[in-house]
């Protein structure tokens, strides 16, 4: 048994092990380099791929994958605004489409679909909500073979169980966790893949600790505080969720009226909730509006 083998990965003929399902397909691997498990925070991005995995119901994920531009054309770039207001003759002609899966309710489904979209979207983001999920970072599996995959997780069933209580369609928790596969909420390469630890499409760091899953912000610095928004990342998180790890840093110095703990600040670590809040009648330094409960936009040091 070769070494690729012992650790349940394909050795390719460029020299590289990765995951087996692909197998040798040149149009699979290269999704498999590029595409699957990248972390992915676009709005629309994500409706995609989340409505593309509800289609996939029943199928191979190839068959959807080779598909892809098709779905693409004949559901308006998988704008929602657009979807939502499809007419039955819309629909009926989607039926006629042979470029894609004709499947009457899953076709139907899309329009409730987009209409949960674009209410989570104008309230929190799409993408904050989904990551909210798993606290804002890649789940790391370390899986080691394939049979360690699993079909469903407890995060897949609680998004499952939210979006159907919305009126999102074929979102069921197997559905959810290939769709949190496929986006990168988690990271199900088997450490034997060349891509599990920085390779493929990722960003440099994608072991997580540099991962930041809001790429439209500028990433806070250590030292730096935000009030738990829809989009903000949180680098000083509560004590309870602070690390052993010591930083040399000093701790950051407080806004006016504001209360800060004192001591060493640990290694920064994203949390649920930020503990941090401003007084009232500060401004923020980054949007200058005074915040009510919490603010839209980090307050950064020295600013």
């Amino acid at each position: 048994m070769t070494d690729a083998a012992a650790r349940g990965v394909i050795l390719h003929p460029d020299g590289k092990a990765r995951c087996p399902w692909p197998g040798l397909d040149p149009f699979y691997v290269a999704y498999h380099d590029t595409d699957w498990g990248v972390p992915e925070t676009d709005d629309r991005a994500l409706f995609e791929k989340l409505v593309l995995d509800g289609f996939q119901a029943g199928l191979s994920w190839i068959t959807i994958l080779r598909k892809r531009e098709n779905f693409r054309k004949a559901f308006d770039g998988f704008d929602a605004q657009t979807m939502v207001r499809y007419s039955p003759e819309k629909l009926a002609a989607l039926m006629q489409d042979a470029g894609i899966v004709r499947n009457r309710a899953k076709i139907m489904g899309v329009v409730p679909s987009a209409r949960v979209f674009l209410d989570i979207q104008e309230k929190e983001g799409f993408a904050n909500y989904l990551w909210k999920f798993v606290d804002g970072r890649p789940v790391q599996n370390n899986l080691v073979s394939r049979a360690d995959v699993q079909a469903e997780t407890k995060v897949s069933q609680a998004i499952s169980k939210d979006l159907k209580a919305r009126g999102f369609t074929f979102c069921g928790p197997t559905i959810v966790y290939a769709f949190l596969q496929a986006c990168g909420l988690v990271n199900d390469h088997l450490v034997g893949c060349y891509t599990c630890r920085g390779g493929g499409a990722w960003p440099q760091g994608r072991d997580a600790e540099a991962l930041t899953w809001r790429r439209n912000l500028p990433r806070p610095g250590r030292g730096s505080a935000c009030s738990r928004a829809a989009a903000s990342i949180c680098s000083i998180p509560r004590p309870s969720t602070w690390r052993s790890r010591i930083s040399p840093m000093a701790s950051p110095a407080s806004p006016a009226g504001t209360a800060r703990p004192r001591g060493h600040i640990r290694f920064p670590w994203r949390s649920t909730a930020c503990w941090w809040k401003p007084s009232p009648g500060t401004a923020c330094s980054t949007c200058r509006r005074e915040p009510r409960l919490s603010c839209c936009c980090m307050m950064r040091r020295n600013t």
